[in-house]
């Protein structure tokens, strides 16, 4: 059984899942305190409107990769999922590229044992028990690094989702930078503290076309995320098709999976930033790369395995016992 925001549902209810996107991306204190900005009900409305569209172009499951940073908000997604027949999955971890938030800094004055403690009981409590009070349990980790260093901060989260991976299970997805090689660095990380490589799913592959480098990744075991379609600024659609294909025919296609990284809200980017980026929507995958992954020769099959089988194995390997699939 998976969770939603509905609640369990057997893993195979997935169908098709995007991997890696967003509801709601805010800072809630801007929300707070500049009121002009935030329409809670007519939000939860576009949103609504908006997951029913993805789930009328064929996608059954999205994995909500918002988590603490981000503005998670869990008590909101419930009331759009009693709106939509799309499933929601949510998970855990604080998104940060450096500094961890205060509340958990001061834990500093006991020792960094006692930082890890805490997140780990936290991010195993959202796993286990659920998140603040919703009874909404979280189904994966979220952790993020951008540079080509660790601070000690990040090095106590990613700690901590470590342990939290050990105990529960769950798989850990990343927001990675593959220009500064991150996605190698938290492998070798995740690797050295007993994670299980073939549970991570590294984020924001689909950035770069450098095959060795994603090459080396999926060798290691970890799913490729082939998401921010949509995006063209470094990254054209047509590169993007390529590096799947190119990654499938490498023999790859059992670790990839693929998404937007959009949302129905951000207040992290100006509108007139999503206005220049009219294809970076929910829809675009299902309207636009499906088709032109199949007038290039990936198969039905191919596309059956990156969107239903593939999240699948994620969430639950022992579904799948077959090996790495010949090179087409």
């Amino acid at each position: 059984m998976i969770e939603t925001v509905r609640g369990p549902i057997p893993s195979g209810s997935l169908g098709r899942t995007l991997m890696h996107e967003h509801v709601f991306v805010r800072e809630p204190e801007i929300a707070e305190n500049l009121p002009d900005t935030w329409d809670d009900e007519s939000f939860i409305e576009q949103a609504t409107c908006d997951l029913e569209k993805l789930y009328e172009a064929g996608i059954d499951t999205i994995l909500d990769a918002t988590v603490i940073g981000l503005g998670r908000s869990v008590k909101r997604l419930c009331k759009i999922a009693r709106r939509t027949r799309i499933n929601i999955l949510v998970g855990t971890g604080i998104y940060t590229f450096d500094r961890l938030p205060r509340y958990f800094q001061n834990d500093f004055r006991d020792g960094h044992t006692k930082t890890i403690d805490t997140l780990r009981a936290l991010f195993a409590h959202d796993i286990e028990d659920g998140i603040a009070a919703t009874g909404v349990k979280a189904t994966f980790l979220k952790c993020a690094s951008e540079a080509d260093t660790f601070t000690s901060d990040l090095r106590l989260l990613m700690t901590a989702i470590c342990e939290a991976h050990i105990r529960t299970g769950s798989p850990i997805i990343t927001h990675s930078n593959p220009h500064a090689g991150t996605g190698e660095m938290q492998q070798k990380f995740f690797a050295q503290r007993g994670v299980d490589l073939t549970r991570v799913v590294v984020g924001h592959c689909g950035d770069t076309t450098n095959m060795e480098y994603l090459s080396r990744i999926a060798e290691c075991g970890s799913y490729l995320s082939m998401d921010r379609f949509g995006i063209d600024d470094k990254v054209s659609l047509n590169e993007r098709v390529d590096t799947i294909i190119e990654l499938i025919d490498r023999g790859f296609g059992n670790q990839i999976v693929i998404s937007h990284d959009t949302a129905s809200y951000t207040d992290f980017l100006p509108p007139e930033e999503r206005w220049r980026r009219p294809d970076w929507h929910y829809t675009f995958i299902s309207q636009k790369v499906i088709p032109l992954l199949l007038s290039r020769g990936v198969t039905s099959k191919d596309i059956n395995r990156i969107l239903i089988d593939n999240p699948r194995r994620i969430f639950c390997p022992e579904d799948f016992t077959y090996g790495p699939v010949e090179p087409s």
